[in-house]
This record gives structure tokens, sequence and C-alpha cells, in this order.
């Protein structure tokens, strides 16, 4: 992996980096880790480098990483208008309990999805009695922003079909479908339009502030006179991460379905 983000940087080649993204599972769990935190501190702590120890760690490699998934040499790979699958199987199920049809949430982590769903859903399956499979469907448009690259001719698992959503790309849920015995979710999420987003900015003008907890956009009455260091006081995390979101915590507790770590490739 080192040498595939050597090489990357020697031929300015941001292909390499996808490949070593899908080379290395270890790599993909910390990334996704440290991604939500990262969010959660910045977005909802305020909190800034200069005082807060998860931000210090974590902010410079994981923005990296994001900027170059802009790079104008993977314009090619950009997925418009199209819907893309992701399974896996949570060993909670607080962690979605409040999803809601309407209610709108924001990526933190990078998330891997497919074009095909019956792979999506080979990732649902899992030898757990206790396990909830879940299955998303995510209707990507791309339009007005950077939301995904189809990185399957990229990727050194083709057959996955992978496409990656990036962080902050807002999804509104549009349905909600449970099974009766609660074992399976499948959710339906929209990717937001410019104007919703332009509807959410005028009523932060309004006195309040958006709040990302758990990836939901949501309102909360934190005055606006307050500056980022008054409201940093609430971050004691000293030198240990804490995942703050929905999709951070997804990442963590989720069991990958076929996908284990022996298909990685070594470092």
């Amino acid at each position: 992996m080192r040498k595939l983000f050597r090489e990357a940087r020697e031929n300015d080649d941001p292909e390499l980096v996808i490949k070593a993204y899908s080379s290395q599972q270890a790599f993909t769990v910390c990334l996704n880790k440290h991604s939500a935190a990262n969010s959660n501190h910045f977005l909802t702590r305020y909190c800034t480098m200069l005082n807060c120890p998860v931000l210090d760690r974590t902010q410079e490699y994981t923005e990296a990483f994001t900027n170059i998934l802009y790079h104008p040499k993977l314009d090619d790979y950009l997925v418009r208008k199209k819907k893309v699958y992701r399974g896996a199987v949570l060993d909670d199920k607080k962690l979605i309990e409040d999803y809601k049809v309407g209610a709108t949430i924001l990526t933190t982590t990078f998330l891997s999805a497919s074009k095909d769903p019956y792979v999506a859903f080979r990732f649902c399956l899992n030898g757990s009695t206790d396990g909830i499979a879940m299955l998303c469907t995510y209707n990507i448009k791309n339009i007005q922003r950077r939301s995904a690259l189809d990185i399957e001719l990229i990727s050194l698992y083709p057959d996955e079909k992978e496409v990656l959503i990036l962080r902050y790309v807002p999804f509104t849920i549009t349905s909600i479908r449970k099974t009766e015995d609660g074992r399976r979710i499948d959710i339906s999420l929209d990717e937001c339009s410019e104007e919703i987003l332009e509807s959410n900015r005028s009523e932060l003008n309004n006195g309040s502030s958006i709040e990302t907890y758990d990836c939901r956009i949501e309102f909360a009455s934190t005055s606006l006179n307050r500056t980022r260091n008054q409201q940093n006081t609430s971050c004691c995390c000293n030198e240990e991460i804490q995942l703050e979101t929905v999709s951070g915590r997804i990442a963590e507790r989720e069991t990958i379905g076929n996908r284990t770590s022996s298909r990685r490739l070594p470092e």
C-alpha cells in the first residue's frame, strides 16, 4: 500500500490512491473511523486543531484524502443520475432506529456501494443470528456537486462494481421498509438538491445552527453569538478517537458480509 501511495505522489496519479484504498481493509476502516470523528468535532463541537487532539490527529490526512478524490483526472469516473446499492449487517438496531422518512442525513465517511443490487445483497448475508440486514438504495444525482465515483475499473475487486460515495453528501430518506421480524430493513435515499440546502441556510440565518450529530441535519437553539472557542468547551476527548455520528458508528459496528480482511492485500 505504501508503494501505491508513493507512486501516486511521484506520478500525480489519483487512481493509484483509490487502488490503495481498495487494497487494505484495515486502512479503509481506520480512514472512515477518523473521518467520522473529524466531522463530529469540526461540525458539531466547533473544535480547531489548536485545542482538539482529535482534529490534530485526524484532520490533515482525512481532508487530504478527500481532496484527492476531487482531482480533475477522476472526472471521467463521476457517477450521474444512477441508483447504487449498499448492503451491511448491523449488530445494533439502535444505530438507525431514529431514521425517519423525510429526514436529511449527511455522509461523514466514505461509503462503498455497488451498481449491482445482487452484489450489495451479498453483503447483507451473515451467519450471525442477531444481526440486522440493511440494504440502502442511493439515488445519485451528482449534478451540482461531486457525490460519487465509479471505481469498478480502478478497484482491485472489479467484480463488486464498486461506487464510492464521498463525504459530506446530503441525502433525504424517501422510504423505509422493515420485515415483520425486524431482521431486514430496506432504506431508499435521494441526493438532496441545492434548493433544499439553500432553504436550510436561510433558516440558519434566523438564529439557529445546523447540528450534524448522528449525520442528520437538524436545527438547535445554539446562539450564533458564541465563539468557536466557547463552544469547544464540550470537547474533552483527550487522545481518544470517539465516534459520534451514525455513519461512523455503523462503519465501526457493521459486519461486511463476504468481504473479509483476507481479501485485502497486506501492507
